[in-house]
């Protein structure tokens, strides 16, 4: 072993690395500003894998509501604040009707309210408002005034229903996964638990490669409220729960 080992060895420039430590640490050492890494593209290889898997073990949407700590049949009867107090650390939430209308306010100030809204930030917030990066101005749905990150949300947007829970089953095996939600149009939202920033970016790298969409790793981006409505009316309802 150690012959082969001689024979296959080769030099490893300084540069080589330098360049794994910066990538490692996300960090330009001269100056120890943050790096912004490019998203991974989606991967066939490991897509086609977790469908084989998912043959193999039965991995359907009817799996997971059936691993539901909540009764399929009346988790749709759950008020979207009783979510959020499960899922959410903090009283401040930032909730919206729309991408432009929305209000960030005490759990219980809105709670009565709630079926009504579309989106939710999946952290809890910090301040009534903050800066807006774009001009400095003062709003309720900004990053500045987003709390530490809570959740990790996923969201497929291809596939059929079975195979996008097969993805979040998938998933679920590197990071605990706390809530699916129904958008009430094709795809399903999960909700899995923050650990850390960098290890919490390395498991939305491998969602990205399954086909997850790498918008929802901004920490103020809305997503579907859990029991919230669409415009339309369709309820945006909890297909699994285990908070």
């Amino acid at each position: 072993v150690d012959a082969v080992r001689e024979e296959n060895a080769r030099f490893t420039p300084d540069r080589e690395i330098l360049s794994a430590i910066q990538t490692a640490y996300e960090v330009t050492p001269s100056t120890g500003a943050a790096r912004t890494r490019p998203w991974p593209t989606p991967n066939n290889a490991l897509q086609g894998e977790c469908r084989r898997l998912s043959k193999a073990r039965g991995w359907t949407l009817e799996k997971l509501r059936e691993a539901s700590a909540l009764d399929p049949g009346t988790a749709d009867k759950a008020e979207p604040a009783w979510f959020l107090r499960a899922m959410l650390k903090g009283d401040l939430v930032c909730v919206g009707t729309g991408v432009s209308k929305f209000t960030t306010a005490p759990l219980g100030d809105i709670a009565d309210q709630l079926r009504l809204y579309e989106f939710v930030v999946p952290s809890a917030m910090s301040a009534l408002e903050g800066k807006r990066k774009s001009d400095g101005e003062m709003s309720a749905h900004t990053l500045d005034n987003t709390g530490p990150r809570q959740n990790i949300v996923v969201e497929f947007d291809s596939g059929t229903p079975d195979e996008q829970a097969a993805r979040h089953i998938w998933l679920s095996e590197f990071r605990k996964l706390r809530m699916v939600v129904f958008s009430g149009s094709k795809s399903l939202h999960g909700w899995y638990a923050a650990q850390g920033e960098a290890d919490d970016r390395k498991f939305m790298e491998e969602a990205v490669r399954l086909g997850g969409d790498p918008k929802t790793w901004l920490k103020s981006q809305f997503v579907r409220l859990p029991n919230g409505q669409r415009e339309d009316g369709t309820i945006q309802r909890v297909e699994f729960f285990d908070a």
